[in-house]
């Protein structure tokens, strides 16, 4: 997996993991929910989800949003689809060509 970001100066547009197969909306929200469907309560990123801890099944719509949110954000959503236009596109964000693949 590999996710593409920019690198100028104050811009830090990044964009989700590149899919494939394997890798994709529906695998990441499948293993979201097989890991939300056991009862108990989580410590959550407070800045992404709003609180400290919450219920596991409480937090399945919330993970669901910020999925919705991901998929939105995507400008490129496989490697391939990246390589065609790399050498044209520019950031979304700042419009210049400083782009990084880790």
């Amino acid at each position: 997996m590999a996710y593409l970001h920019c690198h100028t100066k104050g811009c830090h547009w990044s964009q989700d993991d590149f899919w494939h197969r394997k890798y994709n909306p529906l695998t990441k929200l499948w293993s979201d929910i097989k890991w939300l469907c056991r009862p108990r309560m989580l410590r959550l990123d407070r800045e992404v989800y709003g609180r400290p801890r919450i219920f596991s099944w409480h937090a399945l719509p919330l993970v669901v949003a910020k999925e919705i949110r991901n998929v939105r954000r995507m400008k490129w959503w496989t490697l391939e689809s990246w390589k065609r236009v790399k050498d044209t596109s520019v950031c979304p964000k700042c419009g210049l060509r400083d782009w990084d693949i880790d």
